[in-house]
């Protein structure tokens, strides 16, 4: 993926101990509180969801029609590729680290750390300022998701 942000779980080196003998368990557990918590971070507004339409939407030519592409004078460019269904989240190797990204070849000016200046004033997030403004609830989701995980192997 162009651009990604890794959420992985700090601290919990005494906890991974106590579970290797349930490694396929736990790593269950923190796959699902890892993509729980990546798609609580992709519902932030202007991520996943579209920030409000502005002026480069509308006519006169050229414009910008989501969805779609380019409107010039003479058709459409059709140079859309869909960018709020282009979210990927993927647990990695073991289960325990979950990666967000963007498979849309612009998405890195979108939302990533070469954001176009002018897309943040409109709207558009920084995938890891999304992650930041989430870290708190983030946090209760994987707390949520180690306590259950406990009490399913009964520990």
């Amino acid at each position: 993926m162009p651009d990604d942000v890794t959420i992985e779980v700090h601290g919990l080196e005494e906890l991974k101990a106590a579970f290797k003998q349930f490694p396929r368990q736990v790593a269950k557990g923190m796959g699902a509180a890892g993509e729980e918590s990546a798609n609580e971070i992709l519902k932030t507004r202007g991520v996943r969801t579209y920030p409000g339409k502005t002026a480069a939407n509308a006519p006169p030519t050229p414009y910008y029609i989501r969805g779609v592409g380019t409107e010039t004078a003479h058709g459409n460019l059709m140079n859309s590729e869909r960018l709020g269904t282009k979210w990927v989240v993927k647990r990695e190797r073991g289960g325990w680290n979950v990666r967000v990204g963007n498979v849309a070849s612009y998405a890195d000016k979108v939302h990533g750390p070469r954001q176009v200046a002018a897309l943040g004033r409109i709207g558009w997030v920084k995938l890891t300022d999304a992650a930041e403004k989430k870290r708190t609830q983030v946090t209760r989701t994987y707390n949520r998701w180690v306590k259950y995980t406990l009490a399913k192997l009964g520990l």
